[in-house]
């Protein structure tokens, strides 16, 4: 299935098609739909076949069809794992969302160090995590922001402080 989704990927972000013409020749070739569901599906069965590659692409369609709060868990569960490389655009998604449910998966993502981040030395995961926490913004997520204030690592320290300012 990867070798079908890159090639309808490939061919609308060369805008040879467009979402509809992408939509249909996805259910043509796959014989599946692409809905909400049928990702959430797939990235459950990617995370427990460990196959990271899989879940990048999953997140990639996700942009092109959107996700809803019914994601949620799936997402949070992503935002843990280190098998694929989407955590910021999983954190991007998550900060559109503005679920209380993600406020506990985000705090502890901040925290992590993902070896394929290393050369990240401005620590934007983390800042992008932060940025969700303050979109969500109940007494929970400012109580987490409280906690980052006093992380050890000066970047996530000041990005929690600024986020802060705005409440």
């Amino acid at each position: 299935m990867i070798k079908i989704i890159i090639d309808l990927l490939s061919l609308l972000w060369n805008k040879e098609i467009d979402k509809e013409t992408f939509l249909k020749s996805f259910k043509s070739r796959t014989g599946c739909d692409l809905t909400e569901d049928f990702l959430n599906e797939n990235i459950e069965k990617s995370i427990d076949k460990k196959d990271g590659e899989m879940i990048d692409f999953l997140i990639q369609l996700g942009f092109i069809i959107g996700f809803s709060k019914k994601s949620i868990p799936v997402l949070c569960k992503l935002l843990m794992n280190n098998i694929h490389h989407k955590h910021e655009d999983i954190a991007r998604i998550l900060e559109t969302l503005k679920d209380p449910l993600s406020v506990e998966s985000l705090y502890e993502a901040s925290q992590e160090q993902y070896d394929y981040l290393d050369y990240d030395d401005t620590y934007q995961f983390a800042r992008k995590c932060i940025k969700a926490l303050s979109a969500i913004g109940n007494i929970h997520a400012v109580e987490k922001l409280n906690l980052l204030t006093k992380n050890a690592i000066p970047e996530i320290s000041n990005y929690a402080k600024k986020e802060l300012l705005k409440f």
